[in-house]
């Protein structure tokens, strides 16, 4: 593929002392990224976290070294920190934060409540027909609330009205900057 000016090998999610194949960063000799298995590769990403990995990793890759890559962790780290604000600040917008997954069984064929579920049934319940391999978007809006219907909104059917879970997707948020910051 090319010559790497350096290359990460992000640690395993059942061993995270071993490195694994599928999961790394890499910077080749004209400055180009090559990163697999991060969240910026996934479709379902939220826009603030794609653009949070996004921004660490192009003042990661200017590094030259291991010694540069180390001394610009903490400008990378800003970027999440500024991002992290914006989020708990309320000055994301609904787009930014937006999650779009794809239905693996039709809405009445899910037998968990997670996120995809909620939404794909509160879909059918106002007559949208859904079929597995389609997509949802939608909002998380309280990720614990003990209803189970209000965890999450269909993302047309969100208005003025509705917040999104701030600590739900900082925690997201934080996850993914672990990703990225954690190489090295």
């Amino acid at each position: 593929e090319g010559v790497y000016r350096w290359l990460h090998f992000l640690p395993s999610r059942t061993n995270p002392r071993m490195g694994v194949p599928n999961r790394y960063v890499g910077v080749f000799q004209d400055g180009s990224l090559k990163v697999r298995g991060l969240a910026l590769r996934r479709h379902d990403t939220p826009r603030f976290i794609w653009r949070a990995q996004n921004e660490a990793l192009a003042i990661l890759s200017q590094a030259r070294s291991h010694r540069e890559y180390c001394d610009r962790l903490p400008q990378a780290q800003r970027v999440v920190d500024d991002i992290r604000d914006e989020l708990k600040d309320g000055l994301l917008s609904f787009e930014d934060v937006a999650i779009t997954r794809s239905l693996s069984r039709s809405p009445e064929m899910y037998r968990k409540a997670n996120h995809t579920a909620i939404v794909a049934g509160e879909l059918a319940k106002r007559g949208v027909q859904l079929r597995p391999g389609e997509t949802v978007q939608y909002i998380v809006t309280d990720a614990k609330n003990k209803d189970v219907n209000s965890r999450a909104r269909a993302y047309a059917e969100i208005n003025a009205d509705w917040t999104y879970d701030v600590k739900y997707y900082e925690e997201q948020l934080l996850v993914a900057a672990k990703e990225v910051l954690s190489v090295g």
